[in-house]
C-alpha cells in the first residue's frame, strides 16, 4: 500500500533545506534558498469539508495561490500563516523552540535570528504586512559569532541555549536571552 504524501513547492521554486515541527504538531516551518522561514498550520480536516488542490499519484501539491489550501488526499488542511523574511542568504536551519513560542533560523549568512509570535493583529506604518499572512512573527534576537554558514542547529531541552554547526569548523552554544550584534 502507498501512502499519500503532501508536496510543498512554495519556496519560490527553490530548494527547501530545513523543516519542523512545533512541539504541540499544529504548525510546522520550512526554510529554503529563497531566504525565508515559512510557517503553516496543519489540522485535521472536519469530515464534511470540500476539496481543492491539485493532486497527481499519490502527491499533493500545494502552491501559494490563497491563504488556505486543503489538501485532497489526506485528512488534514494545511494553512499558509507566515513568511519570515530577514536572511540575506539561503535559510539552512529552522527549528521550533520545546516550548513552541520561539523559532530560531539559521543560514549561509551566519547569523541565527531568534522569532517570536507576536500579538499584532493588523498592519502598521513600516512593517512588512502581508495580505495573505495570518500571523505574524517578530524578530527577538539576532546571533553573530560564526564567520561562514550555519548548517544545522539544536534546542536544549529547557529552550533557554540553542546549539549551532558551521562549516567554520566550530559548534557554538548560545542563550536565547543574549545576542551579539554586529
Amino acid at each position: 500500500m502507498l501512502a499519500k504524501t503532501v508536496e510543498i513547492n512554495w519556496h519560490d521554486g527553490q530548494a527547501i533545506y530545513s523543516v519542523d515541527f512545533s512541539p504541540d504538531g499544529s504548525r510546522y516551518a520550512t526554510a529554503g534558498a529563497d531566504n525565508s522561514v515559512r510557517i503553516w498550520s496543519i489540522h485535521k480536516r472536519p469530515d464534511n469539508a470540500g476539496t481543492s488542490s491539485t493532486s497527481h499519484d499519490n502527491m499533493t501539491t500545494i502552491e501559494k495561490k490563497q491563504s488556505k489550501q486543503l489538501v485532497d488526499s489526506l485528512p488534514v488542511n494545511i494553512d499558509f500563516l507566515s513568511e519570515l523574511k530577514r536572511h540575506s542568504s539561503p535559510v539552512n536551519a529552522v527549528r521550533f523552540s520545546p516550548s513552541g513560542d520561539f523559532i530560531a533560523s539559521a543560514g549561509d549568512d551566519a547569523c541565527i535570528i531568534l522569532w517570536k509570535l507576536s500579538l499584532m493583529k493588523e498592519a502598521t506604518f513600516g512593517s512588512d504586512y502581508n495580505e495573505y499572512e495570518k500571523e505574524t512573527w517578530s524578530v527577538v534576537n539576532m546571533f553573530y559569532g560564526h564567520n561562514k554558514e550555519i548548517y544545522d542547529l539544536a534546542w536544549s531541552p529547557c529552550g533557554n541555549y540553542f546549539i549551532t554547526a558551521s562549516i567554520d569548523n566550530t559548534a557554538r552554544v548560545w542563550s536565547q536571552l543574549n545576542a551579539y550584534t554586529k
